[in-house]
């Protein structure tokens, strides 16, 4: 029956480059292993932001200047960017912010595409035997000019993912400083649960 990962390398859809039945090589095997670790990396670290951003439209509308800035709820991506840069930007306590947070702002926007086909796309491996070189192609439906399907195809390497995780990475760990120097000097609640 072979195992989950040997039935999804064989499912490539290019033949000439669709890995043969039977266990892939110990290369193609870690390169698999290393575009795992970025996707998730990336899905993970992005998260992070995604929420805390969120946490921190709620808690600054807490404070006077920002009141009636929680409503209504910045559910999706954009209103929680859309709302964090009106908050960086109005008058208030949190104006000597407004850099980094605009920083953190203007950091993740330009990955919200990226995002979503790392978090739903099918991911392809292509094993290029001529030059040992195995890249990746991600693909993800998408509703095109009149509402008809539309696929969006995405190739990259294992360096372009390792590098798109380790950028979030870096930005998820900027937002986390930020935004708790921010929650103590402005004795906001913080998103952490006390340790049980």
């Amino acid at each position: 029956a072979g195992s989950h990962l040997d039935r999804r390398l064989n499912m490539a859809s290019d033949p000439k480059h669709r890995l043969k039945p039977g266990r892939p090589t110990d290369y193609v095997i870690e390169m698999i292993e290393r575009a795992d670790a970025a996707r998730g990396g990336f899905i993970g670290s992005y998260a992070q932001i995604e929420f805390i951003l969120a946490h921190f439209a709620l808690k600054a509308a807490q404070l006077e200047a920002y009141a009636g800035m929680d409503q209504p709820f910045p559910y999706n991506f954009g209103a929680r960017a859309h709302r964090v840069r009106q908050i960086a930007e109005a008058p208030g306590p949190l104006q000597p912010h407004r850099d980094s947070l605009l920083q953190i702002v203007d950091g993740i926007e330009p990955w919200e595409w990226y995002r979503h086909i790392v978090t739903h796309g099918w991911m392809e491996i292509h094993n290029h035997t001529a030059s040992r070189q195995v890249t990746f192609l991600l693909r993800k439906w998408e509703v095109a000019k009149g509402g008809k399907a539309g696929e969006l195809n995405l190739p990259l390497s294992i360096e372009e993912m390792e590098e798109a995780k380790r950028i979030i990475r870096a930005l998820a760990e900027f937002t986390v400083m930020t935004l708790d120097d921010i929650y103590t000097q402005h004795r906001l609640e913080t998103w952490r649960h006390p340790p049980t």
